[in-house]
């Protein structure tokens, strides 16, 4: 878990990377959600869909198991696990291998509405993950200087998931598996990893721009001015 104090700056790439080891493998583990479907779709062509959900299979029982010794939520892996399942049930019923990529599509469109949900209840999903994620304060998050900056990088990732998904459609309903298997690839691990800088360098910004309180500022009540949120977001 962060350490709510702010830290000196050590130079914005060092800034970044700390960001991302901490989404990807820090308190949540993200990283656990998404070894399962890349096991997949590397086994499939050597070993078909049945072995291939196997091995995804396998590597989230690792992924778990790894996570659990290590005292860690397992949140993600289990998502990564049950996902995995899911999407070979449905090649293994349609018969076809795009159908392995159709539970993505629907789970892209479900996240689709449940940004656009949570800005209209002004509850921004980017501040729940960061919650989830970091563990700070709830109310921090809706601060009247604080929230805007949430509300702004969650329309980031409404147009992120809504541009894949009606992408990831068309390739769908057109059968074309190899256009599928590459937005799946590089629209998956590369674009999230952009999306994650991305939300950070924006939301960062916004913050700066608001001249709200930092977390530890927000717990002691100190009075204003306040030097704001100097890392993490």
């Amino acid at each position: 878990m962060d350490v709510i104090e702010d830290a000196p700056r050590t130079g914005f790439l060092a800034e970044i990377t700390d960001e991302l080891r901490t989404t990807l493998f820090g308190r949540s583990g993200a990283i656990g959600g998404i070894l399962p479907p890349i096991a997949f779709l590397t086994l499939r062509p050597f070993v078909g869909i049945a072995w291939a959900a196997a091995g995804s299979l396998i590597v989230a029982a690792i992924t778990i198991g790894w996570r659990l010794s290590r005292g860690n939520t397992i949140r993600f892996a289990v998502a990564g696990a049950a996902g995995a399942l899911i999407a070979a049930g449905f090649a293994l019923r349609q018969d076809t291998a795009e159908a392995y990529f159709l539970p993505g599509i629907i789970q892209g469109a479900a996240t689709t509405v449940a940004l656009l949900v949570s800005i209209l209840l002004r509850r921004p999903l980017v501040a729940f993950t960061s919650w989830i994620t970091r563990g700070w304060p709830a109310d921090w998050y809706r601060h009247a200087q604080v929230q805007p900056a949430y509300m702004l990088t969650t329309w980031l990732w409404v147009g992120f998931f809504a541009l894949r998904t009606l992408w990831q459609w068309q390739l769908y309903l057109v059968g074309d598996e190899g256009g599928l298997l590459l937005t799946r690839i590089f629209g998956g691990w590369p674009a999230t990893v952009a999306l994650l800088v991305a939300t950070y360098v924006l939301g960062r910004w916004r913050l700066t721009r608001l001249k709200g309180p930092s977390v530890d500022e927000y717990l002691t009540d100190a009075p204003q001015p306040w030097v704001g949120q100097r890392k993490g977001f």
